[in-house]
């Protein structure tokens, strides 16, 4: 989804929503996540699953994707798969609110994280003046 389509904004909250798991790496524990995702990954990891999964959200003036990326052994690689695939298509068929305000929330703060480093601040400028072709306020967000 390009940067300037009316479905940014959703895709980034899936992207938020599907989240980002490494094993072992948590505060709170895995198995009981309040994300999807991550619950049904911790808990399958007797059978193995994943080691970890980032989502991505590369956007472009004119295109761009989601994208899942995962690690995991050469047994697990259907298990990983199979995974991405329910969870996404659940997103479209039975979220619940408290998923997605928790993703929107996820989001903003990623929007508005590290805005405080020159390097991230010079990055989302960038960014902004190649997609937009001017730089857009936080309050505008």
């Amino acid at each position: 989804v390009p940067y300037e389509s009316a479905d940014s904004i959703a895709f980034g909250v899936m992207r938020a929503t599907l989240g980002e798991f490494e094993k072992n790496s948590s505060i709170m524990p895995d198995k009981i996540s309040g994300n999807r995702m991550i619950n049904a990954m911790a808990n399958r990891m007797n059978v193995g699953c994943t080691d970890r999964y980032q989502t991505h959200l590369c956007q472009y003036r004119d295109t761009g994707m989601l994208a899942l990326v995962g690690a995991c052994d050469e047994v697990a690689v259907r298990h990983m798969v199979l995974e991405f695939m329910f969870n996404t298509t659940m997103l479209a068929y039975s979220t619940q609110e408290e998923e997605i305000a928790r993703g929107k929330r996820l989001f903003k703060g990623s929007l508005l994280a590290g805005q405080g480093s020159v390097a991230k601040r010079t990055d989302t400028i960038g960014t902004q003046l190649l997609a937009y072709g001017r730089v857009i306020p936080s309050e505008e967000l």
